[in-house]
């Protein structure tokens, strides 16, 4: 895969590894998986390594730190940092060691840089470490993500979520007018010079300025666990909203880097406040669509009460299950699809039955007879054959 370059067409994020894992993920064949990769490639018209002029930085551990900034001119110096890094330390003692580097920030590029960071440690794929690494160093906006945090005290993420949900409703339209600036809006999910700048905005609030508390060590865990479900159904009830997706399985990218590479508490803490400004920013740029029934969700989320989510009428028949789910997803080619069905089957192991079968599942048939059809590719190769291969051992291969 690392012949086609990181982004493509301006600044959008290059998927193929997405894709790649995800249908790894569900068995699908590793040679059928290699078409479809092929198929993604083109259909994107992804732009070779090849074409694009050198770096001639030359990236060590004493000056890696002048190389963070939102651009891509080094990029291929800082894989080639990276990729030794990896080499030499491992991928969790490289995660462990230059993340912190680049955690605040972590939102710019609509979250994509953590994505790979954490679809790389999944995976087991060092190349995927890699590159993520490199990226996050490549986009990240440290300058615009400066709330501390105050370890003095400890305070739920839904708490935080709700206190910041007011702040949002007295403020938004302030917000708005003030980040509307035609040079940095766009129609378009690649929103990111115009996240950031709302980003910036929230920031300079002075509730965004005070310093933020989070749960205790022992209770993070649970509480992310908690989130990554608040935000599938948020998916629901936003009607599919593209940077809402990327909330979702942004957060499964912070879920499962803080566990695989085994991040101390006080780099947990920052990943995660950053995920959420990030994402709130995220939303608000969205235009808060859903708000007042996410609002009313985020309340049974603090009250500990989902009774009133988990209905009957969440009931899907007897043959709408996980493998039907990504059966119906498969044909389409849509990798932002794939990947959310992919991790809510990942993390669903984690919840009761009753939760995983309605809520989880229920999202994951939303998605896949929903998704709004200009991110929608045509149904194509519904044939499909099984296996078992692990994803690093295609990932080499491509």
């Amino acid at each position: 895969m690392r012949k086609y370059c990181i982004e493509y067409d301006g600044n959008l994020s290059n998927h193929m590894a997405w894709v790649v894992v995800s249908l790894l993920r569900n068995n699908v064949e590793p040679a059928e998986v290699r078409t479809r990769a092929d198929r993604y490639a083109t259909r994107r018209k992804l732009d070779l390594v090849a074409d694009l002029p050198k770096s001639d930085a030359v990236i060590t551990c004493d000056n890696i730190n002048t190389f963070v900034n939102p651009y891509l001119k080094d990029i291929d110096a800082l894989i080639e940092f990276f990729d030794k890094e990896v080499d030499s330390h491992g991928m969790e003692e490289s995660i462990r060691t230059h993340l912190p580097r680049v955690i605040r920030g972590c939102g710019a590029a609509v979250f994509h840089p953590i994505l790979q960071v954490g679809l790389g440690i999944e995976s087991r794929s060092p190349a995927l470490v890699s590159e993520g690494l490199a990226y996050m160093h490549a986009r990240s906006w440290r300058e615009a993500d400066q709330q501390q945090i105050d370890a003095s005290g400890h305070q739920s993420l839904f708490e935080t979520i709700q206190k910041w949900c007011d702040i949002t409703i007295a403020t938004k339209d302030t917000i708005q007018s003030e980040c509307f600036d035609k040079q940095f809006y766009s129609p378009t999910p690649n929103t990111n010079k115009f996240q950031l700048k709302t980003l910036g905005c929230l920031t300079g609030l002075e509730a965004f300025k005070s310093p933020l508390r989070l749960p205790k060590e022992e209770d993070l865990r649970s509480e992310l666990l908690s989130m990554f479900l608040f935000v599938s159904e948020v998916i629901v009830l936003s009607g599919n909203n593209f940077v809402v997706v990327h909330g979702l399985t942004s957060l499964w990218a912070c879920i499962t880097t803080i566990e695989k590479a085994k991040l101390p508490y006080e780099h947990q803490c920052e990943l995660v406040a950053s995920w959420m400004r990030g994402f709130l920013s995220a939303y608000l740029v969205q235009g808060l669509p859903g708000f007042s029934e996410v609002v009313s969700l985020l309340r049974c989320f603090i009250n500990g009460d989902l009774s009133n989510i988990i209905k009957p009428t969440n009931t899907l028949p007897e043959t709408h299950n996980w493998d039907t789910a990504i059966q119906t997803a498969i044909p389409y080619d849509e990798e932002h699809i794939l990947k959310a069905i992919w991790m809510m089957r990942d993390l669903k192991q984690y919840f009761p039955s009753d939760i995983s079968d309605r809520l989880f599942l229920n999202t994951a048939f939303h998605l896949a007879y929903d998704m709004p059809k200009e991110h929608v590719g045509t149904p194509e190769g519904n044939s499909l054959t099984f296996s078992s291969e692990h994803p690093a051992d295609t990932i080499s291969k491509l």
